[in-house]
């Protein structure tokens, strides 16, 4: 057993995608989304707006952005990520998990863009031609703020180029544009042609994962259709987002029809991020129980990904199952020792009399050694049954070492 520890112009005919710049609306600065605490819930977003550039040549655009800005005040029409509260999929089964010593995950908010600089507005509104296309993809690592609207507007009437107008069209959904906006950016499909591949249009999809509870079915559609050629952290959060009751077809057509490894893990990865342990657990099974470890190491991490009941249960169930694989061993001491309720998991497989016998000593042998006090007195309590009694004698003298022994122990004594 192992033990391891905007300007008004006019609407441009171009060839490619229709990119439509919204001039009949004040745009708003991004908020800064909040990584989700527990469960499938998204905590509520705060709006962090960048603060302006320095004063000296653009008095004239300032005045402008401070009447941009205080249109969108106005107007309501500040955009918060993750403004629609979810529960939690589906309810947790398989025993009792103690709770006493969890803790809550903590908020984890997006790192703070910084604003863009006065050089690089100058760039996109006055700039060398030639120099525009890196002036937008420094915006893209930029805070939204109203000069910065106004730079890109000002750089969306210098050129005809559809790469760099959709990134324009990005920063701006950025800062609240319609979410139509994006998706009529996009380039045309198949997600695997070559346009996909440009800054522009990944801007896009980052643009839709980030906002994708506004408008589901079509969000869905294209983020599981790109995350099965490039299944990006930003793409899998924004499907975590959505709660369809079906898989989409394509996912569907990738885990059932013999594709290749990496697209097949990319819609494992897909049906983890939509709820499949929840919805569709039997599929989960299935990729846990694989003949290829690849695939049930692949689907662990990314049940270990989520913060649900759900999929936390199965990975517990999956590494007290296999207690010769070594790398389920680690995972589990790591997630222990983060402290947000493995050990009780695994206390509840150890529990679970319809458990196979070796799995549910496995799994408190790792809460004996590494577990929480309320999930260890879990597992010493079962140790007295008398198919477990001999082999987790040892787990339940260390447990009384570690915490004391039990009220129950001493009355034995």
């Amino acid at each position: 057993m192992n033990r391891h520890g905007s300007s008004s112009r006019p609407h441009r005919e171009s060839r490619g995608p229709s990119i439509e710049l919204i001039d009949d609306e004040p745009m708003a600065v991004q908020s800064t989304p909040v990584a989700r605490s527990s469960g499938r819930r998204r905590g509520a977003a705060h709006i962090s707006v960048a603060p302006p550039p320095p004063e000296g040549r653009a008095r004239l655009r300032a005045g402008v952005a401070l009447a941009v800005a205080l249109g969108a005040a106005v107007s309501g029409v500040v955009y918060v990520n993750g403004r629609s509260p979810a529960g939690q999929r589906g309810p947790a089964s398989g025993g009792a998990v103690p709770q006493g010593e969890r803790m809550e995950r903590p908020s984890t908010a997006a790192p703070e863009l910084q604003p863009p600089s006065e050089a690089e507005l100058a760039a996109l509104e006055t700039g060398a031609i030639a120099e525009l296309p890196d002036a937008l993809r420094v915006l893209q690592q930029r805070a939204v703020t109203p000069q910065g609207l106004l730079a890109v507007e000002a750089a969306s009437r210098r050129t005809t180029d559809v790469e760099l107008l959709r990134r324009v069209t990005c920063y701006r959904v950025r800062g609240g544009a319609p979410l139509d906006v994006a998706f009529s950016a996009l380039p045309a499909m198949p997600v695997t042609g070559a346009e996909w591949a440009g800054d522009g249009a990944a801007c896009l999809i980052e643009a839709i994962a980030a906002r994708a509870s506004e408008m589901p079915e079509r969000s869905l559609a294209v983020l599981a259709d790109r995350a099965l050629a490039q299944d990006t952290d930003a793409i899998v959060a924004g499907l975590s987002q959505l709660d369809p009751e079906q898989l989409p077809p394509p996912v569907v057509a990738a885990l059932d029809g013999g594709t290749d490894g990496r697209t097949q893990r990319a819609a494992i990865r897909v049906a983890i991020a939509l709820g499949a342990a929840a919805k569709w657990p039997e599929r989960v099974t299935s990729w846990l129980e694989h003949p290829d470890r690849v695939i049930r190491l692949h689907a662990h991490a990314e049940l270990l990904r989520q913060h649900d009941d759900d999929s936390q249960r199965l990975a517990a169930q999956a590494t007290a199952a296999d207690p010769a694989d070594e790398e389920l061993t680690r995972r589990a001491v790591e997630e222990m020792g983060k402290g947000y309720g493995f050990d009780g998991l695994l206390a509840a497989v150890a529990a679970d009399p319809s458990a196979p016998a070796a799995a549910r000593v496995h799994a408190a042998d790792l809460v004996g050694l590494h577990g929480g006090e309320a999930a260890c007195r879990v597992v010493a309590a079962i140790a007295s049954e008398p198919a477990l009694a001999s082999i987790l004698a040892e787990t339940r003298v260390r447990i009384d070492q570690r915490f004391g022994a039990s009220p129950k122990t001493l009355a034995r004594r």
